[in-house]
């Protein structure tokens, strides 16, 4: 059972609070993950090691780091979101229950 309103007025709202309110850990968070391709841009190396950084970045390095910041935004959501709205299950599911 959701208790949550899930309306596209109320989510839009929710994300633009969250990413307001936390916008230099999100760009930081960017920042790193855009931060291998470039690297992979930038600096001449064999086209050999080129591709096993890729493949290891993209198989290993994208889905930790989407992991991540997933759990991040999880931690935002119930730190700006259910502290007002839903005190009763504030840091519930969390480490620190």
């Amino acid at each position: 059972v959701s208790i949550y309103k899930n309306t596209l007025v109320l989510f839009l709202t929710n994300s633009i609070k969250i990413y307001i309110k936390k916008m230099l850990i999100f760009l930081l968070m960017e920042v790193i993950i855009l931060l291998v391709p470039a690297i992979l841009i930038i600096f001449p190396m064999p086209l050999i090691i080129k591709y096993i950084v890729l493949i290891f970045f993209i198989f290993v390095l994208l889905p930790v780091m989407c992991f991540g910041f997933q759990l991040v935004c999880i931690s935002f959501f119930d730190e700006l979101i259910n502290k007002t709205n839903h005190k009763e299950i504030y840091r519930k599911g969390l480490f620190n229950q």
